[in-house]
């Protein structure tokens, strides 16, 4: 059947929103799809994996359950973390590349910021690779190798920033193991990075945690919308994700001038 354009026009049909559906991930955790969270009373007992790994993370211990439907962001729901105990884990995560090619991604508000090296809004705790990506004081975020199990031990450290504090941003960092760096962005703007990591990151046994540093004896405190890993580390991945993760939990005006979802969320 045709179509008069003079009546409907194309131009203005929205096209289908991208969504990490649209790629391959590792993990994916979306507290504004409420039937992934298993909860009694609003305690948090599992969160479940949206990428069909399993890598569901969970806390068995009810005093350290965060909370949801207690708090939202764009009116979506949040899981929320009381800075004292709380935290989610999943202690064998499952399908990190062999190669050590990851990008974690983690959508948050941080109520608190603390002067510490260590306050993350998640970590990886393992024997030989671990790291957490944690404040450093009240104006910047790091990623912090512990060990030297990725080829060195040391901080992925920006210069001093704005104060994230009790404000919604988009945190990634990302491992390249073919240009052997890692690198830290906030709200898609690359903030830091270092070279002469050469290990790969363990690929069994290695605990992924929420809201905890590698050993979860330093909690933050604010609330979680989303966490995403995945193996893609291209530019392209990275900023659609960037444009979902902004344009959904609505923080698009973070994004910087001159990025591609600036303007309109991306679509398929």
């Amino acid at each position: 059947m045709l179509v008069d354009r003079t009546t409907y026009d194309f131009d203005s049909i929205p096209g289908v929103l991208w969504t990490p559906a649209n790629t391959t991930t590792i993990a994916w955790y979306d507290a504004s799809d409420v039937s992934t969270i298993s909860e009694t009373a609003s305690a948090v007992s599992q969160w479940d994996d949206k990428s069909g790994n399993s890598n569901h993370v969970t806390q068995g211990t009810g005093t350290k359950q965060p909370e949801t439907n207690t708090r939202t962001v764009n009116s979506l729901n949040v899981i929320d973390f009381d800075g004292t105990d709380d935290f989610l884990s999943k202690t064998s995560f499952a399908s990190l590349p062999a190669d050590g090619t990851v990008s974690f991604f983690s959508i948050c508000i941080v109520d608190a910021m603390i002067a510490s090296s260590a306050e993350s809004i998640f970590s990886i705790d393992h024997a030989t690779s671990d790291f957490q990506f944690a404040s450093n004081s009240t104006t910047e975020f790091r990623a912090v190798i512990q060990n030297t199990g990725l080829g060195f031990s040391g901080n992925i450290t920006p210069s001093p920033d704005v104060n994230y504090e009790a404000a919604v941003h988009i945190f990634n960092f990302k491992l390249d193991a073919t240009a052997q760096t890692g690198e830290t962005f906030v709200d898609g703007t690359s903030k830091a990075s270092a070279s002469g990591y050469t290990t790969a990151l363990p690929n069994t046994s290695q605990a992924y945690q929420i809201f905890t540093n590698r050993n979860t004896t330093i909690p933050a405190q604010g609330a979680c919308c989303e966490n995403i890993v995945l193996a893609d580390i291209t530019t392209g991945t990275r900023q659609k994700i960037e444009g979902y993760l902004a344009w959904k939990w609505g923080v698009e005006a973070n994004l910087p001038s001159g990025h591609p979802y600036e303007l309109a969320a991306p679509t398929v």
